[in-house]
């Protein structure tokens, strides 16, 4: 099977304008542009690799096909919160718990660090190896042909075997229908033949009756003639 991937899945709203392939540029341009910040400024360095997490997340759930987050996204018409929690941990089903611990050190960097400023260089630089973790996988998958594209290349592929299979049951039944209508013809000739048959031999019975009766009244009448014949010569 020779399949071409060029975008990647995408969704129907607003909400879903960029690909998979997209989110995953973009989290790789904020991590790194993160990374480069944590000695200068870790505040800063705290919203890219936050922001980072965020598009790798957006990524995955395109990537997979995550329909519930994604229906559930384009009707509210925005990533919530509560909405990025249940899509890391339905992540966790496909790639393992690990994600779980690289949302909640990209939450941490975003509440302690970028909007507390709790967080010095040292704090970031051993939290930024569990957000490269999710930023190295999130490059891997780029590179795979997304979930959602199989889907519906095997939807695609489904539904033309079903057209093709109902245009051949069309076929057969239309030759079926043409067989029967052809065999009723043939067998209702054949039951004219026979009723013209029965007809006719019908006559020839009653033709034939006809002719006995007529004989047979014929014999009688001779009968009762030597009877009167007898009769007279005796007197």
């Amino acid at each position: 099977m020779n399949i071409e991937v060029t975008s990647g899945y995408l969704a129907r709203s607003g909400v879903f304008k960029l690909n998979a392939n997209t989110h995953f540029e973009l989290a790789l341009k904020y991590f790194e542009e993160g990374r480069g910040l944590v000695d200068r400024d870790p505040v800063q360095s705290c919203e890219k690799l936050y922001k980072a997490t965020e598009e790798a997340i957006k990524g995955l759930v395109i990537h997979f096909n995550i329909k519930d987050i994604i229906e559930s996204i384009e009707r509210t018409g925005e990533w919530s919160e509560r909405e990025f929690v249940r899509a890391v941990e339905r992540l966790s089903r496909i790639l393992g718990e690990w994600i779980i611990s690289s949302w909640d050190t990209a939450w941490a960097l975003r509440t302690l660090c970028y909007q507390e400023a709790k967080f010095n260089s040292r704090d970031v630089k051993t939290r930024i190896p569990s957000i490269e973790t999710l930023i190295s996988v999130s490059q891997n998958i780029s590179q795979t042909v997304p979930a959602s594209f199989i889907v519906e290349y095997v939807d695609k592929m489904f539904r033309d075997f079903s057209e093709k299979m109902k245009a051949v049951i069309r076929e057969e039944i239309e030759k079926l229908r043409e067989s029967v209508d052809k065999s009723f013809i043939e067998l209702t000739q054949r039951v004219s033949s026979v009723s013209s048959e029965v007809e006719k031999s019908s006559r020839e019975v009653k033709s034939i009756k006809t002719g006995l009766r007529s004989r047979l009244n014929f014999i009688l009448w001779l009968l009762g003639l030597r009877k009167r014949l007898f009769s007279e010569e005796r007197h």
